[in-house]
């Protein structure tokens, strides 16, 4: 039985796919597009968007697919004991994007679960690069904070309803931004 909320997973994607991915993102640069969520401007790309419904097109996409679904992960996945993660094997699709924080900002504390017509209930973040200081990702699940210093090649899995935030990032390598892949196990309810 697992003590936290969230699954993290070291070392998701091989040093292969780690160079396809980075690659994509470098190719994508000119897509990002700012966007502001509660007076945090953060840089996007809706990569299913990008993609419409040609997920096989993207390095990302496909690389990320497999690996959500790979036994491994199932596995890791079906050991948790939160509820959130008996929906997993339940049929669902998810949203993916790439997120930038540039500049010096905080992404304040929030939830992914919004009104509408799917469901999200697992909320994900891969960490592209760590070449900075802060950033750490902040979970509440309603009795205490964990904290999780981003690590290049990270991912973390959490219910959407639990309350997180991001740190204040120091930009300290070759890149002025925190570049992270992440998205939501979702279920439309349509």
């Amino acid at each position: 039985i697992m003590s936290t909320p969230y699954i993290r997973i070291d070392d998701l994607f091989s040093d292969r796919d780690l160079k396809l991915i980075d690659s994509e993102i470098d190719k994508l640069a000119d897509k990002f597009t700012p966007l502001y969520f509660d007076q945090t401007q953060i840089y996007r790309i809706e990569m299913d968007d990008l993609f419409n419904n040609r997920r096989g097109e993207s390095a990302i996409l496909g690389i990320l697919q497999g690996k959500l679904y790979s036994e491994e992960v199932r596995d890791i996945i079906k050991s948790h004991n939160d509820l959130s993660y008996t929906l997993y094997d339940m049929q669902h699709q998810f949203t993916t994007n790439i997120s930038q924080l540039r500049e010096i900002q905080e992404y304040r504390w929030h939830v992914d679960i919004h009104p509408g017509n799917e469901v999200k209930f697992m909320s994900f973040m891969w960490y592209a690069n760590d070449d900075f200081g802060g950033g750490e990702l902040i979970i509440h699940d309603g009795v205490k904070e964990h904290i999780i210093k981003p690590k290049r090649n990270m991912f973390i899995l959490m219910p959407s309803y639990y309350k997180h935030k991001i740190n204040l990032p120091v930009y300290e390598g070759k890149y002025n931004y925190r570049t992270t892949v992440n998205g939501f196990l979702k279920i439309n309810r349509s």
